[in-house]
């Protein structure tokens, strides 16, 4: 699969297949306990994304390992593990087994620090009793929603939504995702759009967020 570079020079996956190849291991549809289709954001969600912050530089913080995500407003609540590229060279996703725990890129940059960091998790799993695995209410975020992400060095980076979208997996747009910013930005990446048998989702929910304060946290990472 083609890359791009990250800002230090890595590589980073073109798209995040994986999540929705996994899903189609993982998805519950057609079982009698299937949840509801997720939901998905409606095209006014689609913002443009600023092209530069003007907020004080100096609110980025320097790197320090994700260990949880939160967005109070539609309920999503999960730890985070760090994860890589597939043999394949996609972006990975957690375990089967994590389908509740969201995956930081660790290729990408921190939470908080400056440039994109990547966090990436499944939308639905058997595994999970009621089916709807961590990012499964991704597609209810909005424009100007909060978003928290809680650091191994006990700070919280607080984050405010800038855009959503649905992406096809086809037309994954790379750039956007992972083009290099001068600011705090996170993306936040699950399954979306229509769904089949044969190919599982279509699509990628894709959340487009910039930093706007650091925070001093109590929680410690949770698995």
């Amino acid at each position: 699969m083609a890359s791009s570079r990250t800002s230090n020079g890595g590589r980073l996956p073109m798209a995040a297949a994986a999540v929705c190849a996994l899903a189609a291991i993982l998805m519950f549809h057609g079982a009698k306990s299937a949840p509801e289709p997720p939901p998905q954001p409606p095209a006014s969600a689609v913002q443009p994304l600023p092209a530069a912050i003007p907020d004080d530089p100096q609110i980025a913080m320097t790197a320090s390992d994700p260990v949880r995500v939160r967005i109070p407003d539609v309920g999503i609540d999960a730890p985070v593990v760090g994860v890589g590229q597939t043999r394949d060279g996609e972006l990975a996703v957690p375990s089967p087994a994590r389908a509740r725990s969201a995956g930081w890129f660790t290729q990408s940059a921190a939470p908080g620090s400056v440039g994109d960091s990547v966090i990436i998790a499944h939308v639905d799993s058997r595994l999970v009793p009621t089916g709807k695995a961590a990012f499964y209410h991704l597609g209810s975020v909005r424009p100007h929603d909060t978003v928290y992400v809680d650091r191994a060095d006990h700070t919280t980076a607080v984050f405010t939504v800038d855009s959503v979208e649905v992406a096809r997996k086809s037309q994954f747009p790379a750039a956007k995702v992972y083009g290099p910013v001068g600011y705090a930005a996170l993306r936040l990446i699950t399954c979306g759009g229509g769904w089949s048998k044969e190919t599982s989702y279509d699509s990628n929910v894709i959340v487009y967020a910039h930093l706007i304060r650091p925070e001093t946290s109590a929680l410690a990472a949770g698995g």
